[in-house]
């Protein structure tokens, strides 16, 4: 992988999570909504601060979260980005 092709490769997941209780029952729920997008797929500030959250990453939990597969090919990616040279 590298920072010219990070854009396709890589593909970012977040979560949004949400506590409701139900009216009748009282109950609570707990929902995970699951949101997948190809890198190339996010604005410019969005690649810059996924960026900068990488690259502190590296510094304490790279190795465990498996950052050096990705990391180098992301920060490129955002600073072509940032140029405006995404491919």
């Amino acid at each position: 992988m590298t920072a010219e092709n990070a854009g396709e490769m890589l593909f970012v997941r977040s979560e949004r999570q949400t506590l409701r209780r139900l009216p009748q029952s009282r109950a609570i729920l707990f929902t995970i909504g699951v949101y997948v997008s190809a890198l190339g797929a996010l604005s410019s500030g969005n690649v810059r601060r996924l960026a900068g959250a990488v690259a502190s990453l590296i510094e304490g939990e790279g190795d465990r979260r498996g950052a050096g597969a990705y990391a180098d090919a992301l920060i490129g990616y955002a600073g072509a980005v940032a140029q405006g040279n995404e491919t």
